[in-house]
């Protein structure tokens, strides 16, 4: 079975087009695919506690593993301790562990 990177940049409350792109790593996670989402840029605001964010919740209810981005969280003046309930800091190295994983589909928004 594969597994599935996702990696967004643009903001879920904001972006019609993000929301829809994480509703496929919904789709997947819910077949009982691996699915990691990777939160980057402005998608880092999507990472707060208190975000109405349906679909990141959805996600990790699905089993989904999601992490943001620490440089975007930290650009954005979000601590560690506002991350909503299952998102995980994750680091660009990590990010790059990821994508060349060859047994994974990395797929970038």
């Amino acid at each position: 079975m594969s597994k599935f990177l996702f990696i967004e940049s643009q903001d879920p409350l904001e972006d019609r087009g993000a929301e829809a792109y994480l509703g496929y790593a919904l789709e997947l996670a819910r077949q009982k695919h691996p699915v990691t989402v990777f939160l980057v840029e402005n998608a880092a605001l999507a990472a707060r506690r208190g975000a109405q964010v349906p679909v990141r919740d959805a996600l990790r209810e699905a089993g989904a593993t999601l992490q943001v981005d620490e440089l975007a969280l930290r650009e954005r003046g979000i601590g560690a301790e506002r991350l909503a309930p299952g998102v995980q800091q994750g680091t660009i190295d990590q990010l790059v562990d990821l994508v060349a994983d060859p047994e994974t589909r990395a797929i970038w928004h």
